[in-house]
């Protein structure tokens, strides 16, 4: 297993939930046990605002804002008190409750997340965003997409942003964007712009990301609005990453390697 690969182990893809969906179509529903309800979790909308997130974890499908550390599962999550922002919450797995560290992540309400905990830092990729049946669109600052990067304390149980961040990944409005990193230290990103699968990746440090790519690929292209792309890794092949788009009921499979 390379380390590419075993950092798939730190991520809580929000993607599973929509392979499973995908798995169970047409099954017959199964229903859990009465007192099976789980735990009545907080509410995240600010009546004091109309610049409420459109969604508390701020994510779309592919997109992740969970991870586990240090014994404890993480999220960042949208805040409302008392600065509004999206911050980073720990679990309380005896009360069952998150709770807010007080770091931001991303102080804007008109963004997504993704986020990657690779053992030694904590990055968040936070981007504008268009609705959905919608086009992605040009940008410009400060309405950017951000790259986030934090250490971690173990001793006080807090992260703290590096010096240096955010930069920017790229200035499109994306319905999504997606980051990882492989073995030999290169963060990647993708997202669908102009009906087409694009990519991006750092150069030879966290700080600088280069120019941005569409996959030269027939799968990758032609595609619908609609249309999301992630980063799968491989163990069979060293640097292999796997960009996956799904398309209606289908997901194809298109290839890049460095």
């Amino acid at each position: 297993m390379n380390k590419f690969t075993s950092l798939r182990s730190y991520r809580a893809r929000m993607a599973l939930s929509g392979l499973v969906a995908f798995a169970l179509t047409g099954l017959t529903s199964a229903f859990g046990d009465a007192g099976d309800i789980g735990y009545q979790d907080q509410s995240y909308f600010d009546s004091a605002t109309t610049n409420n997130p459109t969604d508390p974890t701020g994510t779309k499908r592919c997109e992740s804002v969970v991870w586990f550390n240090d014994g404890y599962w993480w999220a960042t999550m949208w805040d409302k008190v008392p600065t509004r922002g999206f911050k980073i919450f720990r679990l309380d797995t005896a009360t069952q409750a998150w709770a807010n560290t007080g770091v931001q992540t991303d102080a804007r309400s008109t963004v997504r997340l993704d986020v990657l905990w690779d053992g030694a830092h904590l990055y968040v990729a936070s981007h504008q965003f268009v609705a959905e049946n919608a086009a992605a669109v040009a940008t410009t600052a400060p309405a950017v997409n951000n790259l986030y990067r934090f250490s971690y304390n173990s001793a006080t149980k807090t992260y703290s942003l590096d010096s240096g961040f955010p930069v920017a990944i790229n200035t499109m409005k994306t319905q999504s964007l997606v980051i990882d990193k492989d073995s030999t230290g290169k963060l990647w990103a993708t997202w669908q712009q102009g009906n087409a699968i694009y990519v991006a990746c750092t150069q030879g440090s966290d700080l600088v990301w280069g120019t941005p790519f569409a996959l030269p690929i027939a799968l990758a292209n032609n595609l619908t609005v609609n249309d999301k792309s992630s980063i799968v890794a491989f163990g069979w092949q060293q640097d292999r990453r796997d960009v996956e788009q799904p398309s209606g009921r289908q997901r194809r499979h298109v290839f890049r390697s460095s």
